[in-house]
């Protein structure tokens, strides 16, 4: 069988990369979160806001600042926009890194090969690859994406999280060919990589996911802030998820910021997804 594997020197690239990302405006992790001890404050916002927010997130350091509403609370909105700026764009990253990048495939640059379907008892079926460089986003690499990813993740952060190396396609095949994976255990099959090479550029796969789906909508209650310093803050994030059979559920992720020291703004270095109730027992905490 004429496949091998490139390999994949993540470490050496990444000691290259001396920003947060160079990749324009575009993974889940459940790690333990740490929080400061500060005042916390929640601060009301409502839909139409939250989307005209959104676009004008200021993500640098000089943008933040703290000032005083008309109730006499810290006015916490320019946090706020950071938050909702930042983890909208995860969730819009989020199923397209894990799911191949489905919103970025470029359909007119497409490569298919003939593989064992795992579902189908290995039946044949076409499985096509295509380009990643549609509405504006174009990744040639592994270190691409993951230069992407710190557009919206700390360093840090995305580093904890590698992707995995692809898969390289012999030149020998062409478009439409059948590849022989006979005595291939399921797991190693084509079928499930995310990415391969072939000649010399880099594909994604454009199989549907086969492990369920998360879905999100933004909030429309306040994003509670708290724990705010120079340097870093948490927002419990109200939203709902879905699955494929379109069953929703609230749900309140609870998210750190930090100023990425690689490079000076804003970034996501912790997020982890907890039952609405959570956010609920914070805002009445918060309004006792």
């Amino acid at each position: 069988m004429k496949r091998s594997f490139i390999p994949f020197a993540l470490a050496a690239a990444l000691c290259t990369l001396t920003s947060c990302g160079s990749k324009a405006d575009k993974e889940q992790s459940s790690s333990a979160l740490s929080a400061d001890t500060t005042t916390a404050v929640t601060t009301a916002a409502n839909t139409e806001s939250a989307a005209d927010t959104t676009t004008t997130a200021k993500n640098s350091t000089e943008a933040v600042s703290v000032t005083t509403s008309d109730t006499g609370n810290a006015d916490y909105s320019e946090y706020q926009s950071i938050a909702l700026d930042l983890v909208e764009r995860y969730y819009e990253m989020h199923p397209n890194f894990l799911f191949k990048f489905n919103s970025f495939i470029n359909l007119d640059d497409t490569v298919t090969f003939k593989l064992a379907d795992p579902f189908m008892q290995r039946e044949i079926t076409d499985v096509v690859f295509a380009r990643i460089s549609g509405k504006g986003l174009e990744l040639n690499s592994m270190e691409d994406i993951m230069d992407y990813k710190k557009t919206v993740y700390s360093k840090s952060f995305a580093e904890k999280y590698p992707m995995s190396e692809p898969a390289v396609i012999s030149d020998e095949y062409s478009n439409g060919d059948y590849i022989d994976e006979t005595n291939i255990d399921n797991l190693d099959l084509l079928y499930y990589e995310n990415y391969i090479i072939y000649k010399g550029n880099l594909y994604a796969s454009t199989v549907l996911p086969r492990v369920g789906w998360i879905g999100h909508t933004a909030p429309t209650e306040p994003v509670i802030i708290t724990d705010v310093t120079d340097s870093s803050f948490r927002a419990y994030y109200p939203g709902y998820c879905g699955t494929p059979d379109m069953e929703h559920s609230q749900s309140c992720d609870i998210v750190d910021f930090i100023i990425d020291p690689d490079c000076g703004e804003w970034r996501i270095n912790d997020i982890l997804t907890q039952n609405h109730s959570v956010y609920e027992e914070k805002a009445a905490e918060l309004n006792s």
